[in-house]
């Protein structure tokens, strides 16, 4: 990725002239857009082999407002981060195919790790430092959006859309790990509101 990127800006280099400061900011943002067009089309394939589109995008519809929101762990270089994310997306929907588990205790187990999410959350990382302001901001958003999925997921137990509830009790386990291990590798990095 490091070389394409690198090709990309050389080109750059030649047809434009741009003060350093702008070079850094294009050059995260060809990097940015690169890998998530690569994360976006592995992630559809994995999908489209699965035969479990709509899974998928629920998948991403827990996850990504979740995730954004609350941080927690991130692998220290874009290939293991890849990696990690083709690996938890693919064995999430493969267990959602084999849970079978009450979903009224599913749906339990889902407001438990909601509640987790919300008393752990968000998770500050190197890269990324927030003032107290912007965390408080963060949990309160984070609060809208759990409730909102809690709600969600109360419905689909409702009509009674098992493996719709087992998805959504894997992400929340999903980002519950990440979310701990996150505390873990930037524990000095935390803010205590």
């Amino acid at each position: 990725m490091e070389r394409a990127v690198d090709k990309i800006m050389q080109y750059i280099d030649e047809a434009y002239t741009l003060e350093e400061s702008d070079k850094e900011v294009l050059r995260f943002g060809i990097q940015a857009a690169m890998e998530l067009t690569l994360n976006l089309l592995i992630s559809i394939f994995i999908l489209y082999r699965l035969h479990m589109m709509w899974e998928g995008l629920l998948f991403f519809a827990i996850f990504i407002p979740i995730r954004t929101l609350a941080g927690g762990y991130h692998s220290d270089t874009y290939l293991r981060c890849l990696l990690f994310s083709v690996l938890t997306l693919t064995g999430i929907l493969v267990a959602s195919n084999y849970m079978d588990l009450p979903t009224g205790l599913l749906l339990v187990v889902i407001l438990l790790l909601e509640g987790a999410v919300g008393r752990i959350a968000p998770v500050v990382n190197a890269d990324r430092p927030v003032s107290k302001r912007e965390y408080g901001i963060f949990k309160r958003r984070l609060k809208i959006v759990l409730l909102i999925d809690g709600i969600f997921s109360i419905f689909l137990w409702r009509m009674q859309c098992d493996k719709a509830v087992n998805i959504i009790a894997l992400s929340l386990m999903l980002i519950v790990v990440t979310l701990i291990l996150g505390r873990i590798k930037y524990k000095s990095y935390q803010i205590s509101v």
